[in-house]
């Protein structure tokens, strides 16, 4: 960088600058001679006044103050407004008329007072070197104000002196004009000097500025080399460990299909369980490097609000049964039944609160409230009974790898990269996260916020819940259950649809109600309650009221032991779905259901799906542990697969003979599989080729998108989910 030209750009922008600081200069020089003045004019009225007339000087002292003013108050801020404008030319020009301005009226006292006695000389030869001097040395750096001001004052002086012809005048005029000229040449000097340091400053400060830009940049590139080989080794760390880790899950969920005794399925569960646990870790820390890394993608598709909030809940529903908490969600106030936003990321979210609340509560309640804020804002909070948080633990809630203490992370486990993902995805979604507690042992609630549009759902995917229902109005619906919550739910839920419900905390307050003359056309019983729980109740109401259709509430879904046949006539388990508890009610009521829309067949490991959907597959593996998974996985259902271990193999197995589907694995030696995809595409037109699916561990910001631009036509993850194998199958049967 040292020794460097200057570009045309660079000295133009250094001319600028010095423009500005001269301009700068000379205003603050200029205030500070006007400020000064009044002492100088004083000094110059005195000084006449003791050597000789002094007629008119007050009429010219007036006219000084005038023009200081003038000065002050219009001239110098007009000055600054040009000079800020750059409109440089205009403000010198402007600086000069005043200094001639100012000069003549010096020159006019001057010539006015001018008398041959030497007292009355020295005043006047004083007064003229004296404004020379401060002017030039004021302005020194405008040379044209110096000699605006200097010669209109000097010459016409000379010249009047000169007249009187005396030889004291005559000495007089050439001191004054050589002293003048003196201080001229040395105030050029001075402003040539001062020109020359205020133009080194500017080249100086723009050498440097070069240097930093230029020390930036390499910073900048070192830190995008640097992000770049952390994405590149996250991605082959991703790679090698979801590569064995398809093998750990893939084969224990083989197993667990073979005939076990009790410990060799708990070895196996266990063994699987650990997968998936890892796996669950895994995706956590590349979803955190995609966040920090500002590649996370937010979709936004139309998507059915309570089936996201209900699919969140069911995966959290066994760990709290086991726990016997009671889970639940409610709905606050209208809402609309479809949103425009990122349903995956939201249901990741509202996973990760709700696991979280499960994990640490060990009794009471997990409730998940949804309510509209205004201007397309909608508030989800997860409500529970557990462990609680201090206000020192708060401030460490959202922070990455963190959980409320040492002791938490030891007693629960975890990464605490939940909370940090979910606050971060929260506020791409253009809200945020925080969390309330009233204090240890007092429990928790986390509030999310996200902005989406609502949106409507084409007919054919929705079900109208909305409204009173022909089937269930007037109905009168007895809700017996200990959870103010579940009440709460229930009753709300029901008397939108026009039921009238009562509730009852108890067994035996429903008893008392019933014998009390209450009458009812359903009634809902929780399985858990203290004191007479569901099904003593429900031997004692069939006693009485035999015609009584009564529904079982529990967190299992299924008859409980103990319960007998024809006790109950339907069954609900916790959370509960509004779609359920409507069939269930309407069923009940002997009222004809409203069709269904049809529903996709959840796809599994389906023996009989080659002969449904027959297939000639080649799998591009390289890993033979993989080759007999994805083997086994495609024999379970009815396939027969060829093998190729690398890309080369591939394209030449695709030009001996006709495939339908290929499982291509991108990373493989000698050819890869995006290079092989190229190959393929380039060699056989769309109609005649088979269809590609990438079945790879490369599942970072990108990699999809990598595999679908090479050609590929489908995309599946390691390690290798059977209902994901199954959809990409039957979409190349699609196809």
């Amino acid at each position: 960088m040292p020794g460097r030209a200057m570009t045309p750009e660079e000295l133009e922008a250094i001319t600028r600058q010095m423009e500005r600081a001269r301009h700068a200069y000379l205003a603050r020089s200029m205030r500070l001679g006007m400020c000064v003045a009044p002492v100088g004019l004083a000094l110059f009225a005195w000084a006449l006044g003791q050597t000789g007339r002094t007629d008119g000087l007050p009429g010219w002292l007036g006219v000084q103050a005038a023009v200081t003013l003038l000065y002050l108050l219009l001239l110098a801020p007009w000055q600054q407004r040009l000079a800020a404008r750059d409109e440089f030319a205009h403000a010198a020009r402007l600086i000069q008329l005043f200094h001639v301005l100012l000069g003549a009226l010096w020159a006019w006292a001057c010539v006015r007072y001018f008398e041959p006695e030497p007292l009355r000389l020295v005043v006047v030869m004083v007064t003229v070197l004296a404004n020379v001097l401060a002017v030039a040395s004021a302005v020194a750096i405008h040379r044209p104000s110096v000699l605006a001001f200097c010669l209109p004052l000097v010459l016409p002086v000379v010249l009047w002196a000169l007249r009187e012809g005396s030889t004291v005048a005559l000495l007089a005029a050439a001191t004054m004009f050589w002293l003048s000229v003196i201080v001229l040449v040395f105030a050029h000097q001075h402003g040539l000097a001062l020109l020359q340091a205020m133009r080194m400053r500017f080249e100086n400060e723009r050498l440097n500025e070069a240097l930093t830009e230029q020390k930036v940049r390499e910073r900048t590139r070192a830190l995008e080399a640097a992000s770049q080989h952390k994405s590149e080794f996250l991605a082959t760390v991703s790679h090698e460990i979801r590569t064995p880790l398809n093998a750990i899950i893939g084969m224990s969920g083989l197993m667990l299909d073979t005939p076990l005794d009790a410990e060799q399925r708990d070895y196996a569960g266990t063994i699987r369980d650990s997968g998936e646990t890892l796996l669950t870790i895994i995706n956590d820390i590349l979803d955190f490097s995609k966040i920090e890394a500002g590649r996370m993608d937010i979709e936004h598709h139309p998507f059915e609000l309570r089936d996201c909030v209900e699919s969140a809940l069911e995966l959290v529903a066994a760990r709290a049964a086991e726990k016997g908490l009671d889970l639940a969600y409610l709905f606050e106030g209208e809402l609309p039944v479809a949103l425009n936003g990122d349903v995956t990321r939201l249901r990741q979210i509202l996973l990760n609160l709700l696991s979280n609340a499960v994990k640490f509560t060990e009794r009471g309640e997990v409730v998940l409230s949804v309510r509209a804020l205004g201007d397309d804002a909608w508030q989800f909070s997860v409500r529970d009974t557990g462990i609680g948080l201090s206000e020192g633990n708060m401030s460490r809630l959202f922070q990455s790898f963190s959980q409320a203490d040492s002791s938490t992370t030891r007693k629960y486990g975890g990464t605490g990269l939940g909370l940090a993902i979910s606050k971060k995805l929260s506020e791409l979604m253009g809200g945020r996260m925080w969390a309330e507690s009233a204090g240890p042992g007092c429990g928790s609630s986390f509030h999310v916020c996200i902005r989406a549009e609502a949106a409507e759902l084409p007919a054919s995917a929705r079900r109208e819940f909305i409204g009173q229902q022909p089937a269930l109005r007037a109905k009168q619906l007895l809700v017996v259950d200990d959870n103010a919550t579940n009440r709460r739910v229930l009753a709300l839920q029901t008397a939108k649809w026009g039921m009238l419900p009562r509730d009852c905390a108890s067994g035996e307050e429903a008893l008392q109600l019933l014998e009390q003359g209450g009458r009812f056309d359903l009634a809902v019983l929780d399985m858990h309650m203290p004191g007479m729980d569901g099904l003593t109740l429900a031997r004692r109401i069939r006693k009485t009221w035999p015609q009584l259709p009564l529904v079982m509430f529990s967190s299992l879904g299924r008859k409980e032991a103990g319960a007998e046949d024809g006790l109950f006539q339907a069954y609900l388990h916790k959370p509960l779905r509004q779609s359920q508890l409507f069939d269930a009610l309407v069923g009940l009521s002997g009222e004809a259901l409203a069709p269904r829309p049809p529903a996709q067949d959840r796809p599994g490991i389906d023996a009989g799906l080659a002969a449904r959907h027959p297939l000639r597959i080649l799998l591009a593996e390289d890993n033979a542990v993989n080759q007999k998974l994805a083997l086994r996985l495609l024999a379970q259902m009815g396939y027969r697969a060829d093998v190729a271990s690398n890309g080369i193999e591939a394209v030449e197995s695709v030009q001996r003979q006709p495939y339908d589907l290929v499982l291509m694995d991108v990373q493989m030696p000698e050819m890869d599989g995006l290079e092989a995809a190229r190959e393929i595409c380039r060699r056989w037109p769309a109609g005649r080729r088979p269809r590609l699916v990438a079945m790879t561990a490369n599942a970072m910001q990108g990699d999809r998108e990598a595999c679908l631009a090479a050609g590929m036509d489908d995309y599946v993850t390691k390690p290798i989910r059977t209902e994901a194998l199954v959809q990409a199958l039957m979409r190349g049967q699609g196809g």
